[in-house]
């Protein structure tokens, strides 16, 4: 412990520093966990009392109950627990066995698909037109991920982007037909000043 002002010392005190709390606190743990032999010491006679006033409690819980014997009662809670347990099909061991199994299945797919998209690339590459027969699946698959998306509450994937791209796509749709009236105009003027020359 850290070390304390030196008190005045009485009679049968020793010199030096007074050792800390904790080493106090341990003998005082130390003296209670010591039962004495007879009598009402400390660390004696408490757990008599508890005992005494858990019968009190037992006894008045079966006054209320109506005076029930304890074997009774015992085979109604197995016979309780029992009827518990067949409406569960099958513990957590099960649960955690058919959620790993599921996951493998998983996992199993997503690689299948991978697969399957790195030979289509590479049909595309070689150019053999191999990703028309997948287009209608790859379609499937989106409306189904957007849908899931949408049950979610989370709306469709990219929409924001999509409309983004739309608009600036416009845009320059926009100020092209402009530049070519622009054009137009210059050149009918152009014409018209040769014409009167």
């Amino acid at each position: 412990g850290r070390e304390r002002k030196k008190k005045k010392r009485k009679g049968g005190e020793k010199k030096g520093k007074k050792k800390g709390r904790k080493e106090e606190k341990r003998k005082k743990r130390k003296r209670k966990g010591r039962k004495k032999k007879g009598g009402e010491g400390e660390g004696r006679g408490k757990g008599k009392e508890r005992r005494k006033r858990k019968g009190k409690k037992r006894k008045r819980r079966e006054e209320r109950k109506g005076g029930k014997e304890k074997e009774e009662r015992k085979g109604k809670e197995g016979e309780r627990k029992k009827g518990r347990r067949e409406g569960k099909e099958g513990g957590r061991k099960k649960e955690r066995k058919r959620r790993r199994k599921e996951k493998k299945e998983g996992k199993r797919r997503r690689e299948e698909r991978k697969r399957e998209g790195k030979e289509e690339r590479k049909k595309k590459k070689r150019g053999e037109g191999g990703g028309r027969e997948r287009e209608g699946e790859r379609k499937k698959e989106r409306k189904r991920k957007e849908g899931k998306r949408e049950r979610k509450g989370k709306g469709k994937k990219g929409g924001k982007k999509r409309k983004e791209r739309e608009r600036r796509r416009r845009k320059k749709e926009e100020k092209r037909e402009k530049k070519k009236k622009e054009k137009g105009k210059k050149r009918e003027k152009g014409k018209k000043e040769k014409a009167h020359t």
